[in-house]
């Protein structure tokens, strides 16, 4: 099986979508998706609109992986 190379950007653009559907898919606030990720109610809203992406240099990326894994954990029971 060979790899694929993603590019950090496409990882980014991906883990900010996602963190955002699951919230969504939760029932989780914009308010309540700031305070989970330490980000403004202003930086989500950028990150609905797809103007703002995570960076995985930094710690918000991180906890939205985790929530991810939580989602899609929960979401296979």
């Amino acid at each position: 099986m060979q790899r694929v190379k993603v590019q950090s950007s496409d990882r980014s653009a991906v883990i900010t979508k996602a963190v955002i559907r699951a919230g969504d898919q939760l029932g989780l606030k914009q308010k309540e998706i700031s305070d989970i990720l330490g980000l403004s109610e202003a930086t989500i809203s950028l990150m609905k609109k797809g103007e703002y992406f995570l960076s995985e240099e930094k710690k918000d990326f991180e906890i939205a992986a985790l929530l991810i894994r939580l989602f899609r954990s929960l979401d296979a029971i």
